[in-house]
């Protein structure tokens, strides 16, 4: 098993620590540097010119293109045409499902390897960056036949990953039942279930990630960025580090900040917890509603069956990027990713209910890439 490789001269889990003890001590060394009364002050040294990051390239997850926001597919052409039009420079390719394979024919692709090299030409003859290839699903569930199925998708969307170039897979971390004998998936939040929690670990999630992970290092090293999601194994950069440490290097994170931030996470701060173990991430903002959660909790979730059947109002809502959280909150999101080196792409997923899709990604776009010129101290055009 290889192990992954610890980045920065303190452990993630040390961060806040050290960063605490930093904040505490500048004022101090501060006035200890002050000159005594009557003495000539200290020259001051010269600010350091600004080091902007790398240009982290902007993209856009192709579902929303395939009728699941606007009960309308739009042909590959046409979004293709779309996309260039915006400005949006890489995507992030859905595999699986019923409306998503005319953007991506896995099963033809992958009998006949000389048609990948003109599926892919139709990306990149628009200057288009495929930064990954996404294949969202349950590898853990305890019907086989439905494990079964993720299963084969993941190996699938690495097949193609390994022979069409493209560095990431996207995927969940799975959910497993709580036990041997159970039939459904069980999200164990509570430690007085800790027995069947150490199962699902050690039993099912790391077991089956390190035998993915042997499979991606024999098919082109390909990264698998599982998505930190709610009702999965990795709910939180905790529990995912945990996988990544027990598993493999290759095994990562996609943070997607709509199911990070109504959980009270610091989106910065995560970015920089899981340094040098973040390969995607899903551009995606949420809308919380104080005054649901005040009544009920946050972990109503959002889910227009149940609203429509209960009356059950929700704790928050999915939207466009810049409408749950400030441009500024963005900005020191796209900053975090920046100075940790991010490797991958910043993928637009658009679930917001009250925007048709495309005007939702559009906006998120414009948000996400104004921020970026900011921090690259790129001037905007007349």
């Amino acid at each position: 098993m290889a192990k992954s490789k610890k980045t920065g001269s303190i452990s993630r889990r040390g961060f806040l620590t050290t960063t605490g003890g930093l904040i505490t001590v500048g004022p101090a060394l501060a006035r200890a540097s002050a000159p005594a009364a009557g003495e000539a002050p200290l020259p001051r040294a010269a600010a350091p010119a600004p080091q902007p990051g790398r240009k982290i390239p902007i993209g856009v997850f192709t579902n929303v293109f395939c009728g699941l926001m606007d009960d309308k597919k739009i042909p590959l052409d046409d979004m293709l045409d779309f996309v260039t039009r915006v400005g949006i420079e890489a995507l992030e390719i859905g595999m699986g499902g019923p409306d998503i394979p005319d953007y991506c024919p896995t099963e033809e692709l992958l009998a006949d390897p000389t048609k990948i090299g003109p599926w892919k030409k139709k990306f990149t003859d628009r200057g288009l960056l495929i930064g990954a290839l996404g294949a969202h699903g349950n590898p853990l569930h305890p019907d086989p036949k439905m494990a079964a199925v993720s299963d084969k998708r993941h190996r699938d969307a690495i097949l193609l990953a390994e022979r069409a170039e493209v560095p990431v897979i996207v995927t969940m971390s799975g959910l497993p039942a709580a036990g041997p004998d159970d039939k459904f998936p069980n999200w164990i939040m509570t430690g007085y279930m800790e027995r069947q929690a150490e199962w699902q670990w050690n039993q099912k999630a790391i077991p089956y990630w390190r035998d993915l992970a042997k499979f991606s290092r024999e098919h082109g090293k390909i990264k698998m960025a599982i998505e930190i999601h709610a009702g999965e194994m990795c709910y939180n950069p905790e529990t995912l580090l945990r996988l990544h440490d027990a598993t493999d290097e290759l095994v990562g994170a996609n943070i997607d900040f709509s199911h990070q931030l109504w959980q009270g996470i610091y989106a910065p701060e995560a970015i920089r917890f899981l340094k040098g173990a973040t390969y995607h991430s899903h551009m995606k903002d949420v809308y919380l509603r104080e005054d649901v959660i005040r009544k009920t909790g946050n972990l109503v979730h959002p889910s227009g069956l149940r609203v429509a059947k209960t009356g059950v109002e929700t704790s928050y809502y999915f939207r466009t990027v810049g409408y749950g959280h400030s441009a500024e909150y963005w900005k020191d999101i796209v900053k975090a990713y920046m100075e940790t080196d991010f490797p991958g792409i910043m993928s637009i997923e658009m679930e917001d209910p009250m925007l048709p899709g495309l005007v939702g990604v559009e906006r998120s776009f414009y948000t996400i890439k104004n921020v970026r010129d900011e921090l690259l101290g790129v001037t905007p055009k007349p």
